[in-house]
């Protein structure tokens, strides 16, 4: 692990648990405020009373407000065999006296003879034959102590004349518990707006404009010949991911589900300064976690949807052979362009993207005394998801890895090493700078086998070639690496290693 300064943690408490309060939790909305005027069910004033009648499919919303921008969720439940249809209290809840709800019965009081005489005629198609299956949906507190909306399962029904009340037997069930329902979560302008439009999509945000839970950090390296001190004090990540969630079941069994997400403003910059010291003949590479962020759930009350997003941060390294004592820095930022799009099915594992190339914007590199071999460093910043709508598990994670590095060879010549600066001994860098984004889906129990892959992002930038002069010849190494071990002649560096490109792995969850 990174050995790192003390009183870090204390430090770092109050910023993690800001972030854990950014929280959105949905709030239930009735029809009349989500769906456009003319597709309303017709109001009390007509007298077929069209409200009130049994329905085989009816769509239910849920609003919030993140970042200034309001957000929809519609679950729609599919009830299509004739022995089992719904209705909604909160179309008709204007007509009601009194709500009443007890664990086994709902008991709905009308003010008005014509309504309770329609219902009457209506609702007695559930003791018509048995068994048929009446579900009411009644909204946060119409029982009085119900906090969220839930559906009552009624099996049979009394009427009461005098009371104008009808009685439902039968029983609360889970919103889960539907054989058949679509879930789409996306954000949408009021049926208020002035300009009569509605703007729906697929789509909320998740914040990823945060820097390193640690600015410098002291790598604790498996061999004694290679120490590795890093400090970057204005690497972090910045913008936000538009989050969509689709899911749609049948009979029970999913037949889709999907994730989305598409940047805004989505930056990451490593700019690092590295004290090194080595001597080592192979490759050593590492990497490791420093630290998790929650950045806010998303959640629809009642057992709908619950998303638990959270940034890790990790970072890593891959050197060898190296030898020599240096400091280097040198830095990159990558922009995601705002038009990218990434969906993920994961019933049938596929990975679709459009747009996703990365532009680099490169800070030169500089080594202030003598090393040879390799050096890459990299920080990876991810978007971890876990998702549970109705009963269906899904965990979910994007990957954003910029890597900086090159190689780095000495020489020493009777000329100039650096041309115009009359130095015999010195190196030359051969820069790298990038990031590797790649996509797949596997299985939650197999996730080193992905069942969909595909390679998202994958740029390189081209960097010149970097030249330090350190005085005299060969013999007059300040740093106490041999002169026998630096080559007489420029080499052409091999191909610098890439880090492992990071993933974006869906699983689902047992």
């Amino acid at each position: 692990m990174a050995r790192l300064s003390q009183g870090w943690f204390s430090a770092f408490l109050p910023f993690l648990f800001f972030q854990v309060s950014l929280s959105l939790v949905f709030k239930e909305a009735p029809a009349s405020d989500v769906v456009p005027t003319d597709l309303h069910t017709r109001a009390v004033e007509d007298l077929d009373f069209s409200i009130l009648d049994l329905l085989s499919r009816d769509s239910f919303f849920w609003t919030g407000t993140q970042n200034g921008h309001p957000a929809l969720a519609n679950l729609t439940i599919d009830l299509p065999g004739d022995d089992e249809n719904v209705v909604t209290v909160d179309r008709f809840k204007h007509l009601l006296m009194s709500v009443q709800c007890t664990d086994r019965t709902m008991t709905l009081g009308f003010k008005d003879d014509k309504a309770y005489g329609y219902i009457k005629r209506g609702w007695q198609w559930l003791n018509d034959l048995d068994p048929r299956k009446l579900v009411v949906v009644a909204g946060a507190g119409d029982c009085g102590w119900n906090p969220t909306r839930f559906p009552f399962s009624a099996a049979t029904v009394d009427f009461d004349d005098v009371a104008n009340t009808a009685k439902l037997h039968g029983g609360a069930i889970a919103w889960k518990d539907f054989q058949n329902y679509e879930l789409t979560v996306g954000n949408y302008r009021p049926v208020s707006n002035p300009l009569g439009q509605r703007d729906i999509d697929k789509s909320l945000s998740l914040p990823f404009n945060l820097p390193l839970p640690f600015s410098s950090g002291k790598l604790q390296t498996p061999v004694d010949a290679l120490d590795l001190t890093w400090f970057c004090a204005d690497c972090g990540t910045e913008g936000s991911f538009d989050f969509g969630f689709h899911i749609e079941t049948k009979l029970g069994i999913p037949t889709g589900a999907s994730i989305s997400l598409s940047p805004n403003g989505v930056k990451a910059t490593l700019n690092p300064r590295i004290a090194i010291q080595a001597d080592i003949g192979g490759d050593i590479d590492n990497e490791w976690e420093i630290g998790k962020i929650p950045i806010g759930g998303i959640s629809i009350p009642g057992g709908i949807l619950d998303v638990g997003p959270e940034i890790t941060f990790s970072i890593g390294y891959s050197v060898g052979p190296l030898q020599g004592s240096a400091g280097i820095t040198t830095g990159v930022t990558v922009s995601i362009p705002d038009d990218s799009e990434l969906e993920i099915s994961l019933i049938s594992p596929d990975v679709s993207s459009v747009g996703w190339d990365p532009d680099l914007e490169t800070k030169p590199v500089t080594v202030d005394a003598r090393l040879v071999g390799e050096v890459l460093l990299y920080v990876k910043a991810s978007i971890d998801l876990t998702a549970e709508a109705l009963g269906q598990g899904f965990e979910a994670g994007i990957n954003l890895k910029p890597y900086v590095g090159g190689g780095i060879m000495g020489q020493a010549t009777s000329d100039e090493v650096c041309p115009g600066e009359g130095d015999h001994f010195g190196v030359k860098v051969y820069p790298k700078a990038g990031v590797a984004l790649v996509a797949d889906v596997a299985e939650a129990d197999d996730p080193e086998d992905p069942l969909a892959e595909a390679t998202i992002a994958s740029v390189t930038a081209s960097l010149p070639t970097y030249c330090a002069g350190f005085g005299g010849g060969g013999g007059s190494s300040s740093t106490g690496v041999p002169s026998s071990s630096i080559p007489v002649q420029t080499i052409t560096p091999p191909p610098t290693p890439y880090p492992t490109p990071s993933s974006f792995l869906i699983r689902r969850a047992p």
